[in-house]
């Protein structure tokens, strides 16, 4: 059933041992599973079911604790093959997140004196509370008291909550500790609440999605931090994952897929895993490692195997099986695999849920309520407790070193084996067998094809698209290259593979190709392959390419060729020709600010950022010049305007109609610059008209919703009024007055499902509306840096909740 491993670190070797199994009865919802202390004495599970409940077990608490808490908000009593020392929270909502924390318990209205601080040797005054998020509240619930705590409306939803103490976003000046006083953050539809303690709004922040999962950690964003630092990391479902420091963004990264899990490790680095079955790791803001296997990975959890202060990350994954890894390196210390057919992981906690005093236990819990506790031992000992399993021993530093050596060995022997045989083929006259050329070699070249050869491209055309020409030298013919994403999704897929075609297949291909430059027609002519790619964003790309080649097509013999392959910020660009400029309509929107570095630079960052396939680009140097760069990229056109200023310095114009793309662009060549404060000039006439028509939206959507509220309620009375009715005509034994009400209380009943499509309806409308006026915040932030950035999002959320719409169109564009 399992197969267990241990880990050597200090010359320890630990592992994990089984320490505890039971069966909650009940299913588990994925993602929605925490542990807390709500007695402040003894810990308990708090998981959501798919049925709008939350259930608690709290195998420390005496029966006559828990038996009176088992009904639900509504008095149904729970079933009753629940597991012994469960009781259950009736939310009568589906459940989207599950949270514990500590925060003082102050209804509205209270003075901050009288909400409940921790006392020293209180435990019940430092006692955790439940928070439970749906698709339009955060409760916060005091399960020792059995009492709400507050209701918050989180108007975007809480698909994710975390609770911690966040300077910049909680509420400042905590009157115990002296710093920032706790906050549950709420991640929703592409923003982010804060709430303090009476469930008021203390910090509101966007993102770019929906919220799929959230931690918290100090250093999580890379970066010099203080103590008193602490980051929120925000992982949504384009796949970005994001760390807020205060109000500011200080870091940004794609993955691959959505992210299922995050967990904070030492400061500055944090465990994540995603959908598609990758685990990794980030230290310092940027990528350490990551293996990927079959299979979804649907938890992650930092949990210290060997006692050295540097957690391994265990990771869930659906199938049931759980993983320790390396938070170094990735290496796999511990698996514990699952039987066939069991569940798959919804959470993994860290508590000492036994009790006992010594380490915390590693705590499982399956969607089917499986729940099973494992103990940090001795690798011997998990061993044995495995029925003598396999250990995964690590390897020192040397060992490792002499395993790359060997390796090395391995593949130079190989080439060798095959060069002789060439070798030998060449004097005994069998060229026809394949002898491989010596001196042969494989390149790539990154281009935008789809430019023509005159005048702007047709509408009707394909669009132009970035492609992979991997090319060979002479007496070589290529056999396939493989193409692999180590970034992004820059394929359909993780990797892309191309063959040559024969026959009509080629001529087929031929007719179909986009036009490129002459000299790449003719390497097409010669053999080489493209593999189309699609970068999902402005940013510099890993990418590796394996190509496979021979003297001929019918050759035996075949040299296999890694080539790392980096794609810039903007390869999705192409520089337009001067004859495309002439005739190309210049965007109306734009920024425009001052650099105090030379115009140069600005060529240099060009040159760095851009593919510069046309030439290099280049910028004015005479005060009185001014020579524009311009690029094009899925029907929008980019006009990067450089021009020095006789006071020193440089004044630059970008020109272009999408808001995000100029955001990109300004962040991009505000970081090569090293520009930390910056409020352009800005002007987006288009996007202000679409978001003055989102806001029109939304006043609208508001409008209706009142109106069908209104109309529900109505509904309701008459519901009630006529089920009064028929009850009093049957006591009455009047036949014909019952089933005059019951008919019309039929009527009324599909009157208030048309009504409730309706509003369902409207409610869609409304939050696609404000998704996208979200976005629309958030890309306006980002043509800004500095305290002006915070500012704009601060302006926007106060405009938004007032219904002030020129208020809100004011301050997106700024000082335009």
């Amino acid at each position: 059933m399992s197969d267990h491993g241990a880990a050597a670190s200090g010359g320890s070797r630990r592992g994990l041992m089984p320490a505890f199994e039971f069966n909650l009865r009940t299913s588990v919802q994925s993602g929605q599973v925490a542990v807390g202390k709500f007695n402040g004495r003894h810990p308990s599970l708090a998981c959501a079911t798919p049925g709008g409940k939350v259930f608690l077990h709290s195998p420390h608490e005496p029966a006559a604790a828990v038996a009176p808490a088992s009904s639900g908000e509504d008095g149904a009593e729970a079933p009753a093959t629940t597991a012994p020392h469960v009781r259950f929270l009736n939310v009568n909502r589906q459940v989207t997140a599950v949270a514990t924390g500590y925060m003082p318990v102050r209804r509205a209205g209270e003075a901050a004196a009288e909400a409940s601080e921790p006392v020293p040797g209180d435990a019940s005054a430092s006692r955790d509370l439940l928070f439970v998020g749906t698709a339009s509240s955060c409760l916060a619930y005091d399960v020792q008291s059995n009492a709400d705590v507050f209701v918050a409306d989180a108007t975007d939803g809480a698909a994710a909550l975390v609770v911690d103490r966040l300077p910049g976003i909680s509420p400042a000046d905590d009157a115990a500790t002296g710093g920032a006083a706790p906050a549950v953050v709420a991640g929703g539809n592409c923003s982010l609440q804060a709430f303090d303690e009476t469930g008021s709004e203390a910090a509101w922040l966007v993102t770019s999605d929906q919220v799929s999962a959230m931690a918290t950690g100090r250093g999580l964003g890379g970066g010099a931090v203080d103590a008193s630092s602490r980051d929120l990391l925000v992982a949504s479902e384009d796949m970005e994952l994001r760390a807020f420091r205060g109000d500011n963004v200080v870091m940004e990264a794609t993955e691959t897929a959505a992210v299922t899990g995050l967990s904070a490790l030492a400061p500055g680095s944090f465990a994540y895993s995603l959908s598609n079955g990758t685990v990794g790791v980030y230290r310092g803001g940027q990528r350490l490692w990551r293996v990927k296997a079959r299979g979804n990975a649907t938890a992650c959890l930092a949990f210290d195997l060997d006692a050295d202060g540097d957690p391994e990350v265990l990771s869930g994954w659906a199938s049931g099986k759980v993983e320790a890894r390396r938070s170094d390196n990735g290496a796999l210390v511990y698996r514990e695999r699952a039987a066939a057919g069991s569940a798959g992981v919804a959470g993994l906690v860290s508590s000492d849920y036994r009790m006992g005093g010594s380490d915390d236990q590693a705590v499982v819990v399956g969607a089917d309520g499986t729940v099973r506790g494992f103990l940090p031992v001795e690798a011997e000992a998990a061993a044995a407790a495995a029925g003598g399993g396999s250990l995964m021993d690590e390897k020192g530093a040397d060992d490792k070193a002499l395993d790359d050596l060997q390796a090395q060995k391995r593949v130079a022997e190989l080439r060798l084996r095959s060069l002789k045989a060439s070798v030998q083929a060449i004097k005994t006259g069998a060229i026809s067998s394949g002898a491989i050329p010596a001196g042969a070699a494989v390149g790539v070249v990154a281009r935008v094809v789809g430019r023509p050869r005159g005048g702007l491209p047709d509408p009707a055309a394909p669009r132009p698209r970035l492609e992979l020409l991997v090319r060979c030298s002479a007496r070589v013919q290529l056999r396939c290259a493989v193409a692999l994403s180590l970034d992004a999704a820059v394929f359909d897929g993780e990797s892309c593979v191309a063959v040559p075609l024969r026959g009509a297949d080629a001529a087929a291909a031929a007719a179909q190709r986009l036009v490129g430059t002459d000299h790449d027609e003719a390497a097409l002519a010669n053999g080489a392959l493209c593999i189309a790619a699609t970068p999902p964003r402005n940013a510099a790309l890993s990418l590796r390419v394996k190509a496979v080649a021979g003297a001929r097509a019918t050759a035996d013999r075949f040299l296999s060729f890694d080539i790392p392959v980096t794609l810039p910020e903007f390869a999705g660009w192409r520089r337009m020709r001067e004859d495309e400029e002439a005739k190309a309509v210049l965007p109306e929107g734009g920024v425009a600010f001052a650099l105090k570095d030379r115009p140069e630079r600005v060529a240099m960052w060009l040159n760095r950022s851009f593919l510069a396939s046309e030439g290099p680009f280049e910028v004015g140097v005479q005060p009185s010049a001014e020579t524009p760069s311009t690029a094009a990229h899925n029907g929008l056109v980019l006009v990067v305007e450089a021009s020095p200023q006789p006071a020193g310095g440089t004044a630059v114009r970008l020109r272009c109609d999408s808001m995000a793309e100029t955001a990109d662009v300004l962040q991009s060549l505000a970081a090569s610059m090293g520009v930390e404060e910056l409020v352009p000039r800005m002007a987006f006439p288009a996007e202000m008209r679409s978001i003055k028509g989102l806001l029109v939206a939304v006043q609208e959507a508001n409008t209706v919703r009142l109106r069908l509220s209104a109309d529900l309620a109505d509904g309701a009375n008459r519901v009630k009024s006529l089920v009064v009715r028929a009850e009093d005509a049957r006591m009455r034994g009047d036949i014909v007055g019952m089933r005059g009400a019951y008919a019309r209380l039929m009527t009324v009943n599909g009157e208030l499902a048309g009504e409730h499509a309706k509003r369902a309806a409207n409610h869609e409308a409304l939050m696609g509306a404000l998704r996208r006026i979200n976005t629309a915040v958030q890309t306006a932030a980002r043509l800004r840096l500095g305290p002006a950035r915070a500012q704009l999002v601060a302006d926007c959320r106060a405009a938004l909740k007032t219904n002030n719409m020129a208020g809100m169109l004011s301050a997106l564009q700024g000082a335009a």
